[in-house]
């Protein structure tokens, strides 16, 4: 992603929302980043109630940024990271709910010894 003469509203992240999930929401701002995931899915056969399928993920996350100032490519963030994945086979929406950790793997200011990630994916 690229952005050219920002304003302040439209500076480009990177963090936890923005798919580096071993770090802080909006770790660092800057005005070009790149960043990757390879990500494994499991999904078992195991069935709760005939309501919830039950599953796995292994991912790794990938990141740098451009920042502003200094006006310099910041080092490469990447985080390992693990999760429990419970889908409701039964709902129009395919919602799924998720249960993460992930480790960085670059330490840094500001960075824990890992991030807790949970929450849903509705596909509409």
């Amino acid at each position: 992603d690229s952005v050219l003469r920002p304003d302040p509203e439209s500076y480009l992240y990177i963090g936890g929302l923005q798919g580096l999930r071993g770090y802080p929401n909006y770790y660092a701002i800057g005005d070009r980043r790149w960043q990757a995931t390879v990500e494994d899915r499991i999904v078992t056969p195991v069935q709760l109630f005939s309501l919830f399928q039950l599953g796995f993920v292994g991912y790794v996350d990938v990141a740098q940024i451009h920042q502003v100032s200094p006006a310099s490519w910041s080092p490469t963030y990447s985080d390992v990271g693990v999760g429990f994945r419970i889908g409701s086979i039964r709902s129009a929406f395919n919602n799924t709910f998720y249960f993460t950790i992930a480790w960085p793997l670059k330490n840094a200011p500001g960075v824990s010894g890992h991030e807790i990630v949970i929450g849903n994916i509705i596909n509409f």
